[in-house]
């Protein structure tokens, strides 16, 4: 090959020198190697290893030693064209290349790369170094290598036990959930030298920049036991080994299929191996192998389901550089709180899955009530009296107390669910379940004009306010879906309290008539309830630079709404019941819309303790940092794992999962059934809020806190698949029919007189009409009439009354 000429070489310089306005098209001049800053940093270290990685990753590096002058001249010489890094650790002496970790003599920094968000979106550097500030131990200094962020804590001395030294390194790593750059033999970017992009980099829009210090060096130097004592320990490597020893991988994987393992149509697992969600394909893989752990396959057996290319679930594995390797991290994954290889986690012997109606039964026994069980209905609703407030403790119980005894017209079922959407958003971002569910909840009250409903939204929001949370507030009415998305980028973790939802729902929901700035806020909000464990993404726009996509992780939007029940039944549709938005929502019919008021009484501040309590849930659990790099959408949490009490509790929670399976299948092929597939989510969001009120420091989950949730959710899917029974419609024709029913079915066990029923159903607007829909009516078998013929002295045509049998 012939060997480019002067000219050439100054050419490609030029090039790598400039780029282009991505708005006019301009020159731009790239930043030049700027010595002073390099002569200020390199001169605090007592060995000066540089590297220089070029084009075509030409790779050369030098020992300068003490020599600052000839390192400087030599860097600026080839940051003309490569990238110029430091080596962290001290080498060998007269090192000429690239270290290895055989070259590492002793260690002098502990050091973390933080790199932006690889989903994009804005990076705020200046919010990442102040969330570090606050440590207990705050890095040393921080490089900004124009891309992202290089911390570094100096140690009070050459360190010679570099495993010890490199462990450090993947604690701070896993606490910054950084980049994989753990390694003692680590070169970082040079303050002063030009970062050159690479083209893969350049295709995402990087552009040359200048590294440089973010913040100065002020000097602090720390022991090695004093950093492994500042950081969480290092997360378990689940590729190596697990608490359940290391994953069986065979020598060669036998592909198997939901068909090999014998599994029927509807299983759970078939389920999940040929119909994984796909909002997080990752999740999916880790779902199907908890599942085939706990059914009690092997190693081998989840390894050839999790990598066979006929299974949708094997698209997240097939895509990793070593899929086998992906997957066998996956198995140990689950078998580290899972069950050895061989066995099963079952139920212990005799036992035996709650149905719904024995479960709620039973609490209610437990309760002193007794609630009759009607043979016809799916899900029997809990018992209206405030019996649920029997087992409700802590931060919810102070809430519905202080509320509900400070209320003209006291709604302490509306009240439960402001404060389940309050505290939620106040945990948002900052716990989560065993499964990684989170805290985030929509809460509808019901109740009539009048009825009170107002006091407990109102309460919410002042209580915030009192606790110093007034960003975690968002507005009162939702006028879009940008804007909705807006407002959760600048707080991830958000309250919305809105009067009269059952309007927004109505009008976000009719995609006909609706303009789609007004549709997109149902669309948002089904989005952002799905992905509060993983990252909303955005829209992308054409233009890029002036509108980049919103980038949110882990966002925990909570919305508490009230309105009237006319007003709510009015906004069902077939549309939004099939999918599955209004299935999200926790809906909380008041018993009495009118309860007896309260007078005199005087306005009362929030009590301390219950302003302490939310504070207390706002920090989150003892000693667990959940922002390490700041709060922003862009930074992500690491949010405290709520563990089961015990075996019971989780056994507790499989059994939701099985009733509710158990529902679907029975109710194959209706519209309820998007209903029931949220029952056990929900159900499970409602325990954990529960299980953090009842302890913020150190909360855990018991069978107790599922039974509750449960109860607390069960009522909600019964309250709407009573409403998709009772008010939705695809037609005028069916919305007449199903009001016609029901003006019958509230006459009661005395039935309605055929005259007064004239009066009340007007709105068929001619009794042809009237006649034809009452014939349906009895014909379908919903409703019956009996006829009574007058006395003989009276005459007269004989009276019929009709009586609702459904």
């Amino acid at each position: 090959m012939a060997r480019p000429s002067r000219a050439d070489l100054r050419h490609n310089q030029r090039s790598r020198r400039s780029s282009r306005c991505r708005k006019c098209g301009a020159v731009l001049m790239a930043p030049s190697f700027r010595s002073a800053d390099a002569e200020a940093f390199l001169s605090t270290l007592d060995q000066i290893h540089l590297v220089a990685i070029g084009p075509n990753e030409r790779v050369s590096g030098y020992d300068f030693g003490n020599d600052l002058s000839a390192a400087l001249n030599w860097a600026e010489r080839e940051n003309a064209e490569a990238n110029i890094y430091w080596t962290v650790n001290s080498v060998r002496p007269r090192l000429n290349g690239k270290p290895r970790k055989g070259d590492i003599r002793a260690a002098r920094f502990v050091h973390v790369d933080i790199d932006p968000p690889k989903t994009g979106g804005a990076f705020d550097k200046d919010a990442i170094i102040a969330a570090m500030e606050d440590l207990r131990t705050p890095p040393s200094f921080v490089i900004d290598s124009g891309g992202g962020l290089q911390a570094f804590w100096r140690l009070d001395g050459p360190a010679l036990n570099l495993a010890s030294i490199e462990t450090i390194n993947l604690q701070v790593r896993d606490f910054f959930e950084a980049d994989a750059c753990q390694n003692i033999d680590r070169l970082m970017r040079v303050p002063g030298s030009v970062n050159w992009p690479d083209a893969r980099k350049k295709a995402r829009g990087r552009v040359p920049s200048l590294a440089k210090l973010a913040r100065d060096d002020d000097g602090t130097v720390y022991s090695p036991e004093e950093l492994a004592a500042a950081f969480p320990p290092p997360k378990e490597r689940p590729a190596q080994s697990s608490a359940k020893g290391p994953v069986s991988l065979p020598p060669l994987v036998s592909y198997k299929t939901p068909d090999d393992l014998g599994l029927s149509g509807l299983d759970p697992i078939r389920l999940a191996i040929e119909e994984p969600p796909g909002n997080d394909r990752s999740g999916d893989g880790l779902a199907v192998a908890r599942l085939m752990a706990n059914a009690g396959h092997d190693d081998a057996t989840i390894m050839g389901v999790l990598l066979n290319p006929a299974n949708r679930v094997s698209g997240h594995f097939l895509d990793q550089r070593d899929p086998k390797r992906a997957a066998a991290r996956a198995i140990a994954t689950v078998r580290a709180d899972g069950p050895q290889e061989g066995e099963t986690l079952g139920p212990p012997p005799g036992h035996q899955y709650f149905q719904i109606e024995q479960l709620i039964a039973n609490i209610n026994r437990r309760n002193g009530t007794s609630v009759p069980q009607p043979a016809a209905t799916v899900i029997s609703a809990p018992s209206r009296d405030p019996s649920w407030l029997h087992d409700l403790g802590g931060g919810l119980r102070m809430f519905v107390d202080h509320v509900t005894s400070t209320a003209p017209s006291p709604q302490p079922w509306l009240t439960l669910g402001a404060a389940l959407a309050m505290y939620g958003a106040v945990a948002g971002r900052r716990y989560a379940g065993p499964t990684n569910l989170r805290t985030n909840v929509y809460s509808i009250g019901i109740a009539d004009s009048g009825g009170g409903k107002d006091h407990p939204l109102r309460s919410t929001a002042k209580l915030m306010i009192a606790a110093g949370l007034a960003a975690h507030v968002g507005g009162s009415k939702i006028a879009s879906g940008s804007g909705l998305i807006s407002a959760v980028t600048a707080q991830p973790s958000i309250l919305f309290p809105i009067d009269e939802i059952g309007f927004l729902i109505s009008a976000a929901a009719d995609r006909r008539r609706s303009p789609k700035h007004v549709t997109e806020i149902l669309d948002n909000l089904t989005e952002f309830y799905s992905m509060a464990d993983s990252t909303f993404l955005g829209t992308e726009y054409a233009n890029k630079t002036e509108k980049p996509r919103e980038v949110i992780e882990q966002p925990c939007l909570c919305l508490f709404g009230v309105t009237t029940p006319a007003a709510f039944w009015s906004s069902l549709s077939s549309s939004n019941v099939m999918d599955g938005s209004l299935a999200r929502m926790l809906i909380f019919r008041s018993d009495n819309d009118y309860p007896n008021p309260r007078h005199e009484i005087d306005a009362v501040d929030f009590p301390a303790d219950l302003v302490a309590h939310v504070q207390a849930v706002s920090q989150g659990a003892d000693g667990h940092t959940a922002f390490p790099l700041g709060e922003g959408a862009v930074q992500r949490p690491k949010p405290y794992q709520v563990p089961y009490r015990d075996q019971a509790a989780a056994l507790r929670a499989r059994a939701m999962r099985e009733e509710q399976t158990a529902m679907l299948r029975k109710h194959q092929g209706t519209a309820i059934t998007s209903i029931i597939a949220r029952l056990a989510e929900n159900a499970s969001k409602v325990a954990l809020i529960k299980a953090i009120c009842d302890n913020p420091a150190s909360p855990s989950i018991s069978t107790a806190d599922l039974d509750w949730g449960y109860l607390v959710a069960s009522q909600s899917v019964e309250t709407l698949m009573r409403a998709v029974r009772e008010h939705v419609s695809d037609s005028d024709a069916e919305a007449k029919l199903k009001r016609l029913h029901r003006i019958i079915a509230d006459a009661g066990s005395a039935g309605i007189e055929h005259e007064l029923l004239c009066k009340q159903a007007r709105f068929y607007g001619s009794r042809r009409q009237l006649q034809e829909g009452l014939d349906f009516l009895c014909e379908g078998g919903s409703i019956r009439v009996d006829t009574i013929k007058r006395s003989d002295i009276t005459g007269g045509r004989a009276k019929r009354i009709y009586y609702d049998i459904d």
